[in-house]
């Protein structure tokens, strides 16, 4: 078998499926023309001996069996006649469960900075007798000619389900055809369109990495556009690319006196409402005017409210009111909410009773530079490890509002991702004292300091 007929007959494989055996948990490895390229070593070997292994306690983790190969076929990374691998007991550690006397094609994989090789059943390390594709492929690196590397994906739509053939009784996301995605790889852009089972091939590309995305329409939008490796001009790399419905809510806040109120966190709740410890998925703040957008909506049935967080202990951070002034989900108006659909509410009136104290203030780093781009959030005074409110961004001013409920305390945690090229983890931190919405000066002001490693 040709390498290029390989290339074309690959599988494509998603990076977000997951193989499950006896409670371990791993990624699915993808065809051979991708894993060979991402392991360390592949070769054919039979197994000598099977050993304890205790290694250096640094490394447990890559297993605690240490499996002594004859090498009979070499392809990748190795060079000697004996070769030792390490993998754990099976079970939750992913370890492989090789027999004394068997012949396998072994992927390695090394650590970084370590001289072991070790596999695992999350690796398409397999008896010989199930490795016909990957030893065709193997075999066909040293004798066809590079023609280049290849992509593969397929677009799925996170708010489309459909029957999994592969598990009964299942659902997986649905496929969706005759999207136009783009792939830009070292300055080169290539374009192509998705078949009518959703998927995409790009040829002939260079060594490198590419990002991968879409061309959607603005009711649609890519959940985390993959960046996608190509490691050889033999290789292929697969990846999915998952884009989902981008429905919207439109709104505006006023209290009681008809007033708006700004920097105050807006929520979105699913019904019928079921108590939930963790942050509602789609929030969002007001401006100065009061006025909201709630974006990224799934289509369903949904409640809009302010004050409805509560911790573990079902303590709630101030009274809560739901769209449009009511004090509970059951007295709310239900909005529903179609793929993409855009929904504007009539104005939301708070009750008299809820009152919100706006809060102003200013982020700067230890040098006097302004913190654009900062996430503020706001903590309670009481269990000062408790988000209760949707982070307030600064602006290029450093500058942010945020909405208090009054008669509490509180404090502020904020989070300024440092614009260095690279370093997305480069990461600064600053907090406020605790403070009432009554005693809190005309404008705070929030240094924050590098993290310290």
């Amino acid at each position: 078998m040709k390498l290029g007929s390989i290339l074309v007959s690959a599988v494509v494989i998603m990076i977000s499926a997951v193989s499950r055996a006896d409670g371990c948990s791993c990624m699915v490895p993808g065809p051979p023309c991708e894993a060979f390229w991402n392991h360390a070593a592949v070769f054919v070997g039979r197994v000598q001996s099977i050993d304890p292994y205790d290694g250096n306690r640094s490394v447990s983790w890559i297993g605690n069996r240490r499996v002594r190969f004859e090498v009979i076929d070499a392809f990748r990374g190795v060079t000697t006649g004996v070769v030792d691998v390490v993998t754990g007991s099976g079970g939750g550690d992913c370890g492989y469960a090789f027999e004394v006397g068997r012949t396998y094609l072994i992927y390695g994989y090394q650590p970084k900075g370590i001289d072991i090789l070790t596999t695992s059943i999350c690796s398409r390390t397999r008896p010989i007798r199930r490795a016909e594709e990957d030893l065709a492929y193997a075999r066909a690196v040293t004798s066809d000619p590079a023609s280049g590397g290849v992509i593969r994906g397929e677009v799925r739509h996170r708010d489309r389900t459909i029957d999994d053939p592969d598990s009964p009784g299942s659902r997986r996301l649905a496929p969706v055809a005759d999207v136009a995605v783009v792939v830009d790889c070292g300055g080169l852009t290539y374009r192509t369109t998705t078949d009518s089972r959703g998927r995409f091939e790009i040829a002939g590309l260079a060594v490198g990495t590419c990002k991968v995305r879409p061309e959607l329409d603005d009711r649609e939008y890519a959940a985390a556009p993959p960046e996608v490796t190509v490691r050889d001009l033999r290789a292929c790399a697969t990846t999915m690319v998952v884009i989902a419905s981008d429905g919207r809510i439109r709104g505006r806040i006023v209290d009681a006196d008809a007033a708006p109120v700004a920097g105050v966190t807006v929520d979105l709740v699913t019904t019928p409402v079921t108590p939930s410890f963790s942050p509602p998925p789609v929030a969002a703040t007001t401006d100065e005017d009061g006025a909201f957008e709630l974006t990224r909506v799934p289509p369903g049935r949904y409640i809009v409210g302010v004050n409805t967080r509560i911790d573990f202990e079902r303590t709630r951070f101030g009274t809560p009111s739901y769209f449009p002034g009511v004090s509970t989900p059951a007295d709310a108006t239900v909005i529903n909410v179609g793929e993409g659909e855009r929904q504007q509410l009539p104005l939301f009136t708070l009750p008299r009773g809820i009152r919100f104290a706006t809060v102003r203030g200013v982020v700067e780093t230890e040098n006097g530079q302004m913190a654009e781009g900062a996430k503020v959030y706001l903590m309670s005074g009481s269990s000062p490890d408790r988000i209760v409110a949707a982070p307030a961004l600064t602006d290029e001013h450093g500058r942010f509002i945020i909405a208090v409920p009054a008669g509490e305390r509180w404090s502020l945690i904020v989070e300024w991702p440092k614009p260095v090229p690279g370093d997305s983890y480069n990461r600064e931190r600053g907090k406020s004292p605790v403070f009432a919405a009554s005693d809190h000066p005309a404008e705070l002001r929030i240094t924050v300091h590098p993290i310290k490693p």
